[in-house]
């Protein structure tokens, strides 16, 4: 059975724009260095990149960041809406 309480929370605490999520992504690369980033979400280099520069990466991969990170995410997090 679905939790909708749960996917609500979750999804309120994402970036609402390409540009938000890549300085997300550049404070975690500041804070943690690309390495670690990489072997904690379980991602590729060029995601990475891609992420970090505003650039198109898929569902797959945002999650896999998100789910690393979470409680980053939550922190980081300006807007309370999609």
């Amino acid at each position: 059975m679905i939790n909708e309480k749960k996917i609500a929370e979750f999804m309120s605490t994402s970036p609402t724009s390409l540009k938000e999520f890549s300085e997300f992504i550049n404070k975690l690369i500041k804070e943690y260095g690309r390495e670690t980033i990489i072997n904690t979400a379980g991602i590729d280099k060029n995601v990475l990149y891609r992420a970090s520069n505003s650039q198109n990466i898929t569902l797959d991969n945002y999650y896999k960041i998100k789910k690393a990170f979470n409680n980053k995410l939550l922190i980081g997090s300006s807007s309370k809406y999609i």
